[in-house]
């Protein structure tokens, strides 16, 4: 499936939607635990991650969500972005040092 880089770049970088996204490493989760680490309320996190589960980035079952963590991967390793966020991070560093 062809989708809009764009669009889920939105979300994975949104920067309450990334904490929440974060906890999914641990495993899956029910929509409520997402929605208190995210600061937002739970239909308004279901509403921005529909694109992203309709993707495949991540799946849905009965309110519960879990990772692609493939699919994420390589979204991340291909994605411009992710090296910008990267150089910016280590140029940072580098000041602080």
């Amino acid at each position: 499936m062809a989708y809009d880089v764009e669009r889920i770049r939105d979300v994975l970088f949104d920067e309450h939607i990334a904490l929440a996204l974060a906890e999914l490493e641990s495993g899956p989760q029910k929509i409520e635990r997402l929605a208190d680490v995210a600061s937002m309320d739970a239909d308004v996190l279901v509403e921005r991650l529909e694109y992203v589960v309709q993707c495949g980035f991540l799946h849905c079952n009965d309110g519960v969500y879990s990772a692609d963590s493939e699919k994420l991967e390589e979204f991340l390793s291909h994605d411009g972005q992710f090296d910008n966020v990267m150089s910016s991070i280590t140029e940072m560093d580098s000041y602080l040092n």
